[in-house]
Parts: C-alpha cells; sequence; structure tokens
C-alpha cells in the first residue's frame, strides 16, 4: 500500500462541535457528472431546528453520519444507493487562514442503521463537486480511488488539534497576532533605546 493509500484510509473521530453547517439529498448511484442546481433542489435534511447531524467518524474516503431529524425524513435518505452531502466544517489547523472548509460530496450508502430518532449512515466518497465557472451547476470529479484531498489535510488537522487537547499542548504561534502573544506584553513604558535612537 502507497503512502497516498494510507493516508486515504487514515481515520478520525472529529469533536462534537465540527459540523457548522450540513445540508443532505438523496441521489442516484450514478449522478450526471455536471449538476443544475435546479435538478438538485432544496435539500431534504439541513442545520435547522429538529434536524441535526454528527460526524462519528471520517476519512478521505468515506464518512459516517449520525442524522437526527423526523422519521419520514431519515427514511427517504436511507431508501436510495446514495446521498449528495454538504459539511462546512471546523477549521482545527491553528494557522489555515483558509477559514471552515466547505465540501459538496456525492457518497454511495454503505450502510444505513435507523435508531430511535436518528439514523447511522456509512458514506464511501465517490465524487467531490466543484462550482462551475460558467454556470449554477456543480461539477462532480471521480474521487473514489484517493480520497479528498482537501479532507485528508481536514483530518490531519483534527489528528494534530486532539493530540495536543491530550498532551495539554497550547496552541500553536501565529506570527500576525505576535505582539499579542502573553510572553510578550508590554510590561512598561517604551525608553527608546536599543535603536540607536
Amino acid at each position: 500500500m502507497t503512502f497516498t493509500e494510507r493516508r486515504a484510509e487514515k481515520r478520525v473521530r472529529p469533536p462534537r462541535d465540527a459540523v457548522l453547517d450540513f445540508a443532505l439529498w438523496p441521489a442516484e448511484a450514478n449522478p450526471p457528472m455536471r449538476l443544475p442546481l435546479a435538478a438538485l433542489g432544496p435539500p431534504s435534511a439541513r442545520h435547522r431546528p429538529g434536524q441535526r447531524l454528527e460526524l462519528v467518524d471520517v476519512a478521505s474516503l468515506g464518512i459516517g453520519l449520525r442524522l437526527f431529524a423526523e422519521p419520514s425524513v431519515l427514511a427517504g435518505l436511507a431508501a436510495g444507493p446514495a446521498l449528495f452531502v454538504y459539511l462546512r466544517l471546523h477549521a482545527y489547523a491553528p494557522l489555515d487562514a483558509a477559514g471552515p472548509l466547505s465540501l459538496f460530496v456525492h457518497a454511495a450508502t454503505v450502510r444505513a442503521d435507523a435508531g430511535q430518532g436518528e439514523t447511522r449512515f456509512g458514506l464511501r466518497i465517490l465524487h467531490l463537486g466543484r462550482g462551475s465557472t460558467f454556470e449554477k451547476a456543480i461539477e462532480l470529479l471521480d474521487v473514489s480511488r484517493f480520497g479528498v484531498r482537501e479532507l485528508a489535510a481536514w483530518i490531519d488537522a483534527v489528528d494534530r488539534h486532539g493530540h495536543r487537547r491530550e498532551t495539554g499542548m497550547a496552541e500553536g504561534l501565529d506570527i500576525e497576532a505576535l505582539l499579542a502573544e502573553p510572553d510578550l506584553a508590554d510590561q512598561g513604558c517604551p525608553t527608546g533605546e536599543g535603536n540607536g535612537a
């Protein structure tokens, strides 16, 4: 197994605050490579009162989800062979200037286990969605072999974040906020010395 393949299989259990926003749609097993938003339509489930999503585990090739919603919503999503999933995920890299990670993926439903007011989904990611530069559509790219690169980087950041918490380590140093660091806090009035003035 190559490094890329090992990294694609790396799986983490994200913190409970990982999901900032989400939406789910039922999908066909083989969607068109260009998906107009009009054909996608409103999501079956999304972040709103009465509907909540937790990430159970994440790999760049697959996602474990736990969806809390009305029984009719859960049954409709569990009945199909695949889902379209939109996720906006908390950024855990301390020096990440890009902010939250937003993903749109097409994923095959490997399992859908119903519970009381919830369903646990095991999903295998097949395609990554990109916004079309020419029209209101999503272009789907095949990522079924090596997974989603951006998600792999996010997983690495989650892993480092968890390691820092377990060992009691502080966050890293952000050079943009250098002078706000307690170690460099101004303890007195400047003297004007030291620069030849």
